[in-house]
């Protein structure tokens, strides 16, 4: 009686610490595919945060503005309520904006906000025009625009990555290496060719 105790118990530990044990990280990586240039043709991302298998998933973007004027939207599902980081990591300068599932913005950032601790892209104090939003928000759909803050010409057009994830704390990642394939001269990543007026273009 008391060894059926015993091993009842020991199952209730066993399951609750796996139950409260960290989920599994995923990054899924996605490029930018065009026409997302407005809210209607916004390119869906999936479930941010914690999904309905116990994994939480955060997501990486590669993309590209180019031509001119070109924007970019992305739509996302945040599985709970909590909070949740919206960050451009780029070469040039980003505007980031946050609309909810009606299409309203809740929030939009030029440049990282240095020691205001709910906006600005805190992973690179090396610059000021990486855009980022950290913010709380209920579950369900949102979009996301990335854009130039300059309308034309030169820094106009960028290659950024746009990486969203539940909570403040940014995951480490390489956003150009899975399962160490650009580890050699021959596996190396092909990032595009340089213009003359340092545009990278595809």
């Amino acid at each position: 009686m008391m060894m059926r105790k015993i091993t009842s118990l020991l199952g209730c530990i066993g399951l609750t610490l796996a139950l409260s044990g960290a989920q599994p990280l995923v990054i899924d990586f996605a490029n930018d595919t065009e026409v997302n240039n407005t809210i209607a043709t916004a390119q869906n991302l999936g479930v941010v945060g914690i999904d309905n298998t116990n994994t939480r998933r955060m997501k990486v973007v590669r993309g590209l503005i180019n031509p001119d004027g070109d924007v970019d939207f992305y739509r996302v599902e945040l599985a709970q309520t909590g909070t949740y980081s919206f960050r451009v990591d780029c070469t040039l300068d980003s505007v980031l904006t946050l609309y909810n599932a009606s299409g309203t913005l809740i929030a939009e950032n030029d440049d990282d906000e240095q020691g205001n601790n709910n906006r600005g892209n805190r992973d690179t104090s090396f610059t000021n025009a990486d855009s980022g939003i950290t913010i709380s928000l209920n579950a369900g759909v949102y979009f996301v625009q990335v854009r130039s803050i300059a309308s034309a010409g030169v820094l106009a057009r960028f290659r950024y990555t746009l990486r969203i994830f539940d909570g403040g704390t940014a995951r480490d990642f390489d956003p150009y290496e899975v399962d160490g394939t650009n580890d050699t001269f021959a596996t190396a990543t092909d990032v595009g060719n340089l213009a003359d007026d340092f545009t990278l273009i595809p």
